[in-house]
C-alpha cells in the first residue's frame, strides 16, 4: 500500500502552483537542495520549487509551502536566494567498438614476443608443455603485468582477449567479445578425445 502510494505521488507530485512545469529526478550528482540527498526527491525544472520525501524543514534559501497531498513536503526557493537547482547533464559512456581479427591479431603477436621465460614457467606451473601453450597463443601484457590468452570464434579469427593476473584475478579487454581458447591450426589433428576446461589457465 505504502509503495503504491508513492509511487502514484513520486510520478506526479501534488503541487498545483506548478502544475505546467516538469519536475526532474535528483541524483548524486544533483542532489535535492533540501535533504542533500540524490534519491526519491524531485525538483521542478526551472529550479525553483521543490518536493522533498524526506524533510519538512526548509533550509537557508528556501521556505517551506505544505505538506503534500499523500507523501513528502514542498518548498519554494525564498525570493531567489536558494541556489538554482540544475539538473547534470545526461552522458552516455562510449561503446566499446569491436577490433577486427587483424587488430586482435597484431596485439596477440606483440603479446606473444614479450613473453619470453616467463612461458616456461607458466606451463610448469600448470603442468603442460610449453608447446601446448605456444599453440593457443599464450602471451604476457608487459604493460598491465598479465598472461593474455586469445578467445577466437569458429573460424579461428580472434575476436577477444582474455588475461589473468599472476595473483590469480581474470579479465578481458576492453572491447573483446567472448570466444573460445584453442590452436586453430591443430586442434583437428589429434588423437583421443577432445577436453573441455573452463579457460585456458585452468
Amino acid at each position: 500500500m505504502v509503495s503504491a502510494r508513492l509511487s502514484s505521488f513520486y510520478t506526479a507530485p501534488n503541487e498545483p502552483e506548478n502544475s505546467g512545469r516538469d519536475w526532474v529526478s535528483v541524483s548524486r550528482h544533483s542532489p535535492c537542495p533540501i535533504c542533500g540527498k540524490g534519491d526519491w526527491c524531485r525538483v521542478s525544472s526551472d529550479g525553483t520549487t521543490a518536493w522533498c520525501g524526506r524533510l519538512d524543514h526548509a533550509p537557508g534559501g528556501w521556505r517551506f509551502i505544505k505538506r503534500g497531498k499523500t507523501l513528502g513536503h514542498i518548498f519554494k526557493a525564498d525570493n531567489g536566494l536558494a541556489e538554482v537547482f540544475r539538473p547534470a547533464p545526461q552522458t552516455s559512456k562510449p561503446k566499446k567498438v569491436p577490433k577486427t581479427a587483424e587488430e586482435w591479431q597484431k596485439i596477440a603477436d606483440a603479446h606473444q614476443r614479450h613473453i619470453g621465460a616467463r612461458l616456461d614457467v607458466r606451463a610448469a606451473e600448470l603442468g603442460l608443455t610449453v608447446a601446448a601453450l605456444r599453440s593457443i597463443g599464450a602471451g604476457w601484457d608487459s604493460v598491465g603485468g598479465r598472461w593474455t590468452f586469445p578467445e577466437r570464434d569458429g573460424a579461428g579469427c580472434i575476436i577477444g582477449m582474455g588475461t589473468r593476473t599472476p595473483a590469480g584475478e581474470k579479465k578481458c579487454y576492453g572491447g573483446s567479445r567472448r570466444g573460445l581458447t584453442y590452436d586453430p591450426a591443430g586442434w583437428s589433428r589429434g588423437m583421443g578425445p577432445i577436453l573441455l576446461v573452463e579457460g585456458p589457465s585452468d
